[in-house]
C-alpha cells in the first residue's frame, strides 16, 4: 500500500499522521505539522495482520478529526550545468547534498547551479498544484 498522510488542524490542532504497510509492518509517522515527527514500526505475523490493525486505526484517527491528505509534496535538487556553447545539462537529485557533491566532482569549465525544489500534486487529478524553487546557489 502507498503511504497515506491524515492531518487534524480543528480546534487548535496542527498534528499529522502518516502509515503505511510494508511487508508484514506497520509503519507510523506523527507529530506536529511542518517537523519531522516521530516514527514508531510494529511487526505482525502477516501483511494482513499489519492492514487489519491500520484499518482499525485509521477508523480512530477519523473519529478524532483527522482527514486524509489528497495531495502530495516531492522534494527533490536540480544541478544544471551551463556550457561555453549555450547548452545546459541538468541532473535530478532527492536531495541538495547529493547534487552539490556532484557539482564538485564536475569540471570547472562550467557555471554550476543548485536548486531547491517541491511540488505539490492533487493526488485526485494527478496535476500539479504549486511547484516553489526554495534555494538556488550560484558559484
Amino acid at each position: 500500500m502507498a503511504k497515506e498522510r491524515y492531518e487534524c488542524t480543528t480546534g487548535g490542532s496542527n498534528k499529522f499522521w502518516e502509515v503505511e504497510v510494508v511487508k508484514n509492518e506497520l509503519i507510523v509517522r506523527f507529530g506536529k505539522i511542518g517537523t519531522e515527527g516521530q516514527t514508531n514500526e510494529k511487526t505482525f505475523t502477516s501483511k494482513a495482520e499489519a492492514q487489519k490493525a491500520l484499518d482499525k486505526l485509521k477508523k480512530e484517527k477519523l473519529g478524532k478529526g483527522y482527514t486524509l491528505k489528497r495531495t502530495l509534496t516531492i522534494e527533490f535538487a536540480t544541478y544544471a550545468q551551463n556550457g561555453y556553447d549555450g547548452s545546459v545539462s541538468v541532473e535530478f537529485f532527492k536531495d541538495a547534498e547529493l547534487a552539490e557533491k556532484a557539482a564538485e566532482k564536475d569540471d570547472e569549465r562550467y557555471s554550476e547551479d543548485v536548486a531547491s525544489h517541491e511540488i505539490e500534486i492533487d493526488l485526485e487529478t494527478g496535476k500539479i498544484i504549486s511547484g516553489v524553487k526554495t534555494k538556488v546557489d550560484d558559484d
